[in-house]
């Protein structure tokens, strides 16, 4: 069986995002994580900000807490309780690391939304580009995606075929 995301964000992730606007009630806001750069510009030891979402990027799917779960099982159309989504095997810093690195380099600015085809043993089969940017950055998404380890879907207590949806939000910002 293979079930489809919702086009709606799987994770609404984007290149400097603040966690928390500045004047937002943080208890109505759903808690952010941050993924930081891995080293500091020179002459600072302030590490940026590289990317924000509602999912921790350091934990794999069975490390995901019930309420991240369920943010995440509640992006795909009428999947029930007992089923699960595919999801990056070693989490999803890795992966969005890899893609903040691309944009670094190509300095693109608008959304990104692919679907990752995933089969019954985590193996990345397809990309399907429903919105890019840029064809650069299109295809250095695609290949990161399709070098990925995935957890597969489960259907009914079964591996399955299942979309992994990736979504970002790129900006523009000044090169080091």
């Amino acid at each position: 069986m293979t079930r489809r995301p919702l086009l709606a964000a799987l994770i609404a992730a984007s290149i400097v995002l603040p966690a928390v606007a500045a004047g937002t009630d943080a208890a109505a806001e759903p808690e952010r994580y941050q993924l930081l750069e891995e080293h500091p510009l020179t002459g600072s030891l302030i590490k940026r900000e590289l990317l924000s979402s509602p999912l921790p990027f350091n934990k794999r799917y069975d490390e995901l807490n019930s309420e991240q779960k369920n943010r995440l099982r509640a992006e795909y159309d009428h999947m029930p309780d007992a089923d699960e989504p595919p999801f990056p095997v070693n989490g999803l810093g890795a992966l969005y690391r890899k893609l903040a690195a691309a944009q670094d380099r190509l300095q693109v600015k608008g959304p990104l939304l692919m679907h990752v085809q995933v089969d019954v043993k985590g193996v990345a089969q397809s990309v399907s580009v429903i919105e890019s940017p840029d064809s650069d950055m299109t295809k250095v998404a695609a290949g990161v995606l399709m070098l990925e380890s995935y957890k597969p879907g489960v259907c009914a207590g079964q591996p399955c075929a299942m979309a992994f949806p990736v979504r970002m939000e790129f900006h523009r910002r000044d090169i080091r």
